[in-house]
This record gives structure tokens, sequence and C-alpha cells, in this order.
């Protein structure tokens, strides 16, 4: 679970609440996805749930 700040229909300011496994690096990896992320017209503090699935 990150939290972000929201503007321009972008993410900022991201910053781990929750991780599973901090050590296997899912944090990092979630942080750069959220720059990735649109947003629509939302602003302010959000939360966003991120989960990693296994590849099959």
């Amino acid at each position: 679970m990150l939290e972000c700040t929201a503007a321009d229909g972008k993410l900022s300011d991201c910053k781990v609440l929750e991780a599973p496994a901090p050590a296997a690096g899912f944090d990092k990896a979630a942080l750069c996805v959220a720059e990735a992320l649109p947003v629509g017209s939302r602003t302010g503090s959000i939360k966003v749930p991120i989960k990693f699935e296994p590849s099959k």
C-alpha cells in the first residue's frame, strides 16, 4: 500500500505504508510503478493499493 499526492493526473511524493516482503524489493518496485499510474482528476493525498501477481 502506497500513500501518494495526486495532482495534474500524476502521482508524486509516494511512500510505502505496507509491504509484505520489503527485503524482496517489491516496495521499491511499487514506487517505480506508481509514477506511471493514471489518476485522472483526483487531487490530494490518496492511498494506492499495488499487488504483484506471480507470472504463470
